[in-house]
C-alpha cells in the first residue's frame, strides 16, 4: 500500500506542477508589467522627441530630410525604407535585401542617396583647399549627427602648402558602386604653389572594403585620370595624370579601422560589431552581427516586492 500511495502522490504532484508554474509565471508578469509599461512609455516619448524634434530638424536644416518613408514589420524583422530625391535627381527602387540569421541590423545605402547628399554641399564651380573641404565635410556630418566628427586629412606639403581644388560646374563629386568597389569620382583641377596648374580632370579613386575579424581594411585601387578637354599634346596629359595620381594616393592611403562601433543609448553604451561590407550593383550594404555588448551606466533597480500572500494549489 505504501508504494501505491507514493505513486499516487507522484502523479498528483506532476498533474499540479504545470498549474503551479503557470500561477508563478503570472505573478511575475503582474509584478513586472507596470514598471515595464511605464519604462516603455517613457522611452517611446523620449525617442519621439529625439527623432521628431531634434534629428528631423537637423535633417531638414541640411536638406537631407527623406522625401519618402515607409515602415513594415514581420514576426522577426522591422523594415525602414527612406528616399532622398529632389526635382531633377535620381533614386533607386527597393534594395535586393537579404538578412541572414546571424545579422541583427542591415543598412543598405544606394549610391543615389550619397550623390544627392553631396549635391547639398554646393561644390559646383568652387575653388577650395583640400583642408577646407575636409572641414566642410566634418561640419556637414556634425550638423546632422549633433556631435563632433574628426575625419582623416591629407598631408600638407610644408613648402608648397595645401592643394587647391577647382571643381567643375557639373557633378564635382560623385559615387559609383559596382563590382565590390566604391568609386569616388571627382571632376576638378588642381593648383599648388610652385606647380603648373592641372586643368579639370575626371578622377576615379576605387575603394575596396574587407572585414577581417575585428578590423575593417580599406584599400585603394589604381587611380585613373582623364581630361575633360583633350589637350593638344598627349605627353602633357600623361604628366598631369602622374601628378593627379600622386596627390590622390597621398589623400587616400590604405587604412585599417576597428570593426566595433561604440554608440551611446540613453544610460547605456552599446558596442556594435560590423561583420560585413559589400559594394554591389549600386548598393553599399553594411551588416551588424547579433553579438552586441551593452554596458549599463547606472545601478539596477530592484523589482517590486513580492506580495505577502502566497499561491497554493489544491
Amino acid at each position: 500500500l505504501a508504494g501505491i500511495g507514493r505513486n499516487m502522490a507522484y502523479r498528483r504532484t506532476a498533474e499540479l506542477k504545470g498549474e503551479a508554474e503557470a500561477i508563478a509565471a503570472q505573478r511575475v508578469r503582474d509584478r513586472v508589467r507596470p514598471r515595464f509599461d511605464e519604462e516603455v512609455d517613457e522611452r517611446i516619448g523620449r525617442a519621439n522627441e529625439e527623432v521628431g524634434g531634434t534629428l528631423n530638424k537637423r535633417l531638414r536644416d541640411n536638406g537631407l530630410f527623406p522625401t519618402a518613408r515607409s515602415y513594415a514589420s514581420t514576426d522577426t524583422h522591422l523594415y525602414i525604407r527612406t528616399r532622398l530625391m529632389d526635382t531633377g535627381e535620381l533614386a533607386a527602387n527597393s534594395p535586393p535585401l537579404t538578412i541572414a540569421a546571424d545579422e541583427s541590423v542591415v543598412v543598405q545605402l544606394h549610391e543615389s542617396v550619397m550623390n544627392n547628399s553631396l549635391s547639398r554641399m554646393n561644390l559646383e564651380g568652387r575653388t577650395i583647399t583640400d583642408q577646407d573641404l575636409i572641414t566642410e565635410f566634418e561640419k556637414s556630418i556634425e550638423d546632422v549627427l549633433g556631435r563632433k566628427v574628426k575625419l582623416e586629412r591629407p598631408p600638407v606639403d610644408p613648402d608648397k602648402g595645401p592643394n587647391l581644388l577647382v571643381f567643375d560646374d557639373h557633378d564635382p563629386i560623385r559615387v559609383q558602386i559596382t563590382d565590390n568597389t566604391l568609386n569616388l569620382i571627382l571632376r576638378c583641377g588642381f593648383e599648388q604653389q610652385g606647380e603648373t596648374a592641372v586643368p579639370t580632370q575626371v578622377i576615379t579613386v576605387p575603394l575596396h572594403f574587407r572585414v577581417d575579424g575585428d578590423k575593417i581594411h580599406i584599400t585603394r585601387g589604381d587611380v585613373k585620370s582623364s581630361p575633360v578637354v583633350r589637350p593638344e599634346r598627349i605627353a602633357a596629359q600623361i604628366a598631369r595624370s602622374g601628378v593627379v595620381r600622386s596627390k590622390m594616393e597621398k589623400a587616400f592611403p590604405d587604412r585599417v579601422e576597428d570593426s566595433q562601433v561604440k554608440a551611446k543609448l540613453e544610460n547605456r553604451t552599446v558596442y556594435l560589431d560590423i561583420t560585413g561590407i559589400k559594394a554591389r550593383d549600386g548598393w553599399l550594404t553594411i551588416t551588424v552581427g547579433n553579438d552586441l555588448t551593452v554596458e549599463k551606466n547606472d545601478s539596477k533597480q530592484p523589482l517590486p516586492p513580492e506580495p505577502a500572500e502566497t499561491a497554493s494549489v489544491k
